[in-house]
């Protein structure tokens, strides 16, 4: 049990204490001023799909369904050490420290959305999100408006149309993005990676960089000595490796536990306000 907190007061106002109520509080959910990312940073931007359309068709449905996607959204970010910067009109702006975190967030939201509980009329319709992830240094300032931290610098604008160019349901990240990512988990691993892989293991199944790009038709993972359970999304109905589509919540949880990652290469895109194209990798 926590001791109580009590004011600071001179001898002379001990007695005050005698009917002084403790002080009230709520438990903290998002991250503070302080604890928000500074330098270089990984800035995520996951954008609802159709909401313009949705707010035509049903206002107070779509602002229900905005509400519960920002609420799942916001509900992970400090389970993995991220900052929120924005929350409205269906727009989520985050902000990481490390590269990784940001991808796993955004896999982890949308697998969770898909186990949401959305009201049966709202499924008649589309909303989705679609999330870009890139990262860069930025100029961190507190607004004056919301009291949150703000950033500023090209990692914004990069971020923006990275999540332009990804489908509804789509987590897209730059080049560098994905390599740090594939660098922090690949460290996380090196451990278990030294002891090579398990009798039962198939040797497919600890490939990595090139050789697994070439086995995969482009698509790389994280170096794993366990087989890879996330469902590859996309049209097609491409099925996980282990077999059949897997529960969305497990999937969301074994992400955010460090779950080894997986994308495929989108090639070289020119993007509106990027003097040079961009590297773009699909996370799965």
């Amino acid at each position: 049990m926590r001791p109580p907190f009590r004011p600071a007061l001179p001898p002379r106002l001990g007695p005050c204490l005698a009917a002084h109520r403790p002080p009230r509080g709520a438990q903290r959910t998002q991250a503070g001023v302080l604890e928000a990312p500074v330098g270089d940073v990984t800035i995520v931007f996951a954008n609802a799909v159709g909401v313009n359309t949705l707010l035509a068709w049903d206002t107070a449905e779509t602002k229900a369904a905005l509400a519960l996607l920002e609420s799942v959204a916001c509900s992970r970010l400090a389970a993995l050490g991220g900052y929120l910067v924005e929350a409205a009109d269906g727009l989520v702006l985050a902000a990481f420290a490390e590269p990784a975190a940001a991808v796993r967030w955004g896999l982890s939201v949308v697998s969770r959305l898909m186990a949401a509980d959305w009201s049966a009329k709202l499924l008649t319709h589309e909303l989705c999100e679609e999330v870009g992830i890139d990262t860069g240094p930025a100029k961190a300032e507190v607004s004056v408006v919301t009291g949150r931290v703000s950033y500023r610098g090209r990692v914004m604008n990069r971020a923006a149309r990275i999540a332009s160019k990804a489908s509804a349901g789509q987590v897209w990240c730059s080049d560098v993005v994905w390599r740090a990512a594939r660098r922090e988990t690949s460290l996380g691993l090196a451990a278990a990676a030294s002891k090579g892989p398990e009798p039962d293991q198939p040797r497919e199944r600890a490939l990595t960089g090139e050789a697994s790009q070439q086995a995969n038709g482009g698509l790389q993972r994280t170096r794993s000595l366990r087989p890879c359970l996330t469902q590859p999304r996309g049209a097609g109905g491409e099925g996980s490796e282990a077999g059949g589509e897997g529960d969305p919540e497990e999937e969301a949880e074994a992400l955010e536990a460090g779950l080894p990652l997986a994308a495929r290469y989108q090639g070289r895109h020119a993007l509106k306000g990027v003097s040079e194209p961009m590297d773009l990798w699909w996370c799965r």
